[in-house]
């Protein structure tokens, strides 16, 4: 036996080594199925696995590491066709995202509108989560004002650069109504009543009505509330419907098609509580049907507006929820974790996404070939044992049957990656050399071996012996060396990885 020889069976030595430990490894790191949570989708349009987090686009703190958690899984995870990484982008209750309020950073993937509004809903609803950290309070960030001028109680032009660095309450009126306006006026009287007067809070009453409500109709109304004109603002104008529908995102403003005498327009119930920079920060609707709700609505407003006037150090604009989610192609969650366990949320999505949905299908191949190359193997084995006997037919047919398992493996592993694609190896460093290393050997073999497995066992058929044998003393190590290589591919691919 020359030293080449020898080297090739050094090499088939070392694979079987390599091999058995790699699958005692595998077995001995074998998880149990993931447990089924519950539904998150009811029926999935694009059944996929997803790995999504929550973020607020308008935080910069830890929604912002979220974000760069989820880059950083959508890397790894960037052979897999059937993951996706996402964030969850869902708006306040009632409320759509503005395209403003969109993040700039490139996302692995974004969800937002009634469909992030849904997950939000469906998945608290499995895995509830605690409000604010003690002392915090919750004012969540409703969308942007805008910029607006309209024309003020004065006739001067009066807007958004007026309320510049002001904490202000907006509602929606109109001088002739004789239903929910004058009850209106009356909440925001009394919230005016309970809130200190600071020279940063202002009131805003937005007329619907800008053909009647000149001027002189709004002075002569405020003077009936007694208001302020220098702390509550009666205001109107011919874009007051577009800063109703743009700005505070209020979707019934409009003039009555069935209108009667102080009923001709239809307009909102709703407060709205105005930080400094502009942000809705809170909304509270009076049904003024039932006049016993009012304090309820004027406390919550006082409440909200003293936390921004007095501890705005202690008011948050969201909850940032942590977790990280995993849901499988049924649409079912099946994981939840934490910062610190995203890798394994990673790699349990692409145990996932390698798991056959059925016992035959694209995704059982690899599983499939790694069990014929296993077969090939022990086929090979057996018939060199029988050589060795002298045993020539049990030869001949252990080898044909490892030849036939050997093309079998040929055709299914050209069609899985014609269909799947190539699969990246995860792993980094010395690890992802080794692998690639082994890979090599094995694809350079394996092209190799293909033709000379054909000819030795033909010549086998054909009665040829002696040139049988000498090339069957190379084609069998090289042989065995690829279909351990082949078995070892696949756990350290699919197993271990």
């Amino acid at each position: 036996m020359n030293a080449v020889r020898k080297f090739l069976w050094v090499a088939v030595f070392g694979a079987a080594v390599a091999t058995a430990t790699a699958g005692v490894l595998a077995l001995s790191r074998a998880r149990p199925p993931l447990p089924d949570l519950g539904p998150v989708e009811e029926k999935p349009l694009n059944p996929r696995i997803w790995i999504a987090s929550f973020v607020d686009p308008d935080c910069t703190g830890a929604c912002r590491r979220t974000i760069d958690d989820l880059k950083s899984a959508a890397k790894v995870l960037e052979g897999e066709k059937d993951v996706e990484v996402v964030r969850i982008e869902p708006a306040p209750p009632g409320m759509s995202t503005p395209d403003h309020l969109r993040s700039n950073i490139d996302p692995p993937g974004v969800i937002t509108g009634e469909k992030a509004a849904d997950l939000h809903d469906r998945l608290r609803a499995l895995v509830p989560t605690s409000g604010p950290p003690s002392g915090e309070i919750l004012l969540p960030v409703f969308g942007h004002v805008g910029d607006w001028e309209l024309t003020g109680s004065d006739g001067k032009p009066f807007g958004s650069r007026d309320l510049k660095g002001k904490i202000w309450i907006a509602d929606f009126i109109f001088t002739r109504c004789a239903g929910a306006c004058p009850a209106m006026c009356q909440g925001m009287e009394a919230v005016i009543g309970k809130l200190p007067a600071d020279p940063r809070l202002r009131f805003v009453s937005f007329s619907v009505d800008p053909e009647y409500d000149t001027p002189q109709v709004m002075r002569e109304y405020a003077d009936k509330w007694k208001a302020d004109p220098a702390r509550w603002h009666f205001v109107t104008g011919r874009w007051v419907y577009k800063l109703a529908f743009e700005g505070f995102k209020i979707e019934r403003t409009r003039p009555n098609p069935e209108s009667t005498p102080g009923n001709e327009f239809i307009h909102s119930q709703r407060f709205t509580l105005v930080d400094e920079q502009g942000r809705m920060r809170g909304t509270y609707v009076y049904d003024f049907q039932q006049p016993e709700t009012l304090t309820g609505t004027v406390d919550a407003i006082v409440r909200d507006t003293r936390a921004l006037l007095e501890t705005p150090g202690r008011v948050v604009t969201h909850t940032h929820d942590d977790r990280f989610y995993l849901v499988d192609r049924a649409g079912r969650l099946r994981a939840v974790c934490g910062e610190a366990d995203l890798h394994r949320l990673v790699v349990e999505a692409r145990r996932l996404a390698r798991s056959p949905e059925k016992p035959v299908s694209l995704r059982s191949l690899p599983r499939l070939n790694a069990a014929l190359n296993g077969t090939s193997f022990l086929f090979l084995t057996t018939g060199f044992l029988f050589i060795l006997k002298r045993r020539v037919t049990p030869h001949k047919v252990c080898m044909t049957i490892a030849l036939l398992a050997s093309l079998v493996f040929l055709g299914s592993y050209v069609y899985y990656h014609l269909h799947a694609g190539s699969v990246r190896y995860p792993g980094e460093g010395m690890a992802r050399t080794a692998y690639l290393g082994l890979l090599f050997t094995h694809t350079v073999l394996a092209a190799v071996v293909a033709p000379m497995a054909l000819v030795t066992v033909w010549r086998a058929w054909r009665g040829r012996f002696d040139r049988h044998t000498a090339i069957a003393r190379w084609t069998l190590p090289i042989w065995l060396y690829v279909s351990l290589t082949g078995i070892l591919v696949y756990v350290l691919l699919y197993e271990l990885a």
